[in-house]
């Protein structure tokens, strides 16, 4: 099901983001392959808001697969 992951006041630094695919419960020979969605939420609640979607579809069960990262600037620097 869906997870979250929230930072109210996140530290200066790089965050990587990646997601596996952990088990399979498809009962269709047919089905397609997993997807995942990643929805990165910058500013949130503010005028200064920004979103991005990072979709991932998966092959085989246990694949990790990196999605991306974000940078968070020292307090001092520019966003």
């Amino acid at each position: 099901g869906p997870e979250e992951f929230a930072l109210r006041q996140a530290k200066p630094g790089t965050y990587r983001f990646a997601v596996q695919y952990a088990w399979d419960r498809r009962q269709a020979a047919g089905a397609l392959p997993p997807v995942a969605q990643l929805r990165v939420i910058r500013h949130f609640g503010t005028a200064k808001q920004s979103e991005r979607i990072h979709t991932v579809r998966f092959q085989r069960v246990g694949q990790q697969t990196a999605v991306g990262e974000l940078v968070i600037p020292p307090d001092n620097a520019a966003p």
